[in-house]
């Protein structure tokens, strides 16, 4: 758990330095990947009745982490 205290840190702080623009970025990519987590794991939840894996909670992280770095690209892009 201290590694994952000291990765939330450093992400807070490397944000705390941004500037407004690149702050507004990584706003966009964050509620882009919240709400693509959310969708994602929401339909997971229904595919399970059809016979799909249980999805366990620690998966949600990579999920959440692969979406935030997609999302950054995307939200790059929209501000070019």
């Amino acid at each position: 758990m201290l590694g994952a205290l000291a990765a939330a840190w450093a992400i807070m702080r490397t944000i705390w330095r941004m500037d407004e623009l690149q702050r507004r970025i990584q706003l966009d990519a964050i509620a882009m990947s919240f709400l693509g987590t959310a969708l994602l794991t929401f339909a997971w939840d229904f595919a399970e009745s059809t016979g799909l894996p249980h999805l366990r909670a620690f998966a949600v992280w990579p999920i959440m982490g692969a979406l935030w770095w997609i999302s950054g690209i995307v939200a790059q892009r929209l501000y070019r």
